[in-house]
């Protein structure tokens, strides 16, 4: 495990013996440092595994967790990814970039009616968005020509 990976959980605990308050901004700051020197890291495996470790101390940074499933989805790891732009759009259901994720990959799995809810949901948030408008007429053309 990372040096700051340990120093924030170490930093996390002693802030949660404190009050639950404190914990909040302490690990908030943390979670920031941590986003910082993730983006730094050149090796998509080491970052993988930073993003890893980071996400399980910042749970609810959306993100975060979109960057990861980003990551993720790079390497071809679909299902972790979806899991990850899932979770990021209940946390902040007006990320149309999680959505549009979402589609592409369930586009990619022959999941058509699931690309195109999630398709749709994105423009819904993001209207002015040509790339994923192209991809879900040509869904919506693929479902009525067959």
């Amino acid at each position: 495990m990372p040096k700051v990976v340990k120093k924030t959980i170490a930093i996390c605990f002693l802030v949660l013996v404190q009050t639950i308050q404190p914990l909040v901004v302490v690990c908030a700051e943390e979670c920031a440092v941590l986003k910082e020197q993730v983006k730094k890291e050149r090796s998509i495996l080491k970052r993988l595994t930073l993003y890893k470790s980071a996400v399980s101390i910042c749970p609810d940074d959306a993100a975060l967790i979109y960057s990861y499933g980003f990551n993720l989805e790079r390497m071809r790891k679909y299902k972790d990814a979806l899991l990850q732009y899932q979770r990021v759009t209940e946390l902040d259901p007006s990320n149309a970039k999680a959505f549009f994720n979402m589609g592409d990959i369930y586009r990619n799995q022959d999941k058509r009616y699931e690309a195109i809810r999630a398709y749709q949901h994105g423009l819904r948030i993001s209207p002015e968005n040509p790339r994923t408008e192209k991809r879900l007429r040509e869904l919506l053309e693929e479902s009525t020509e067959k």
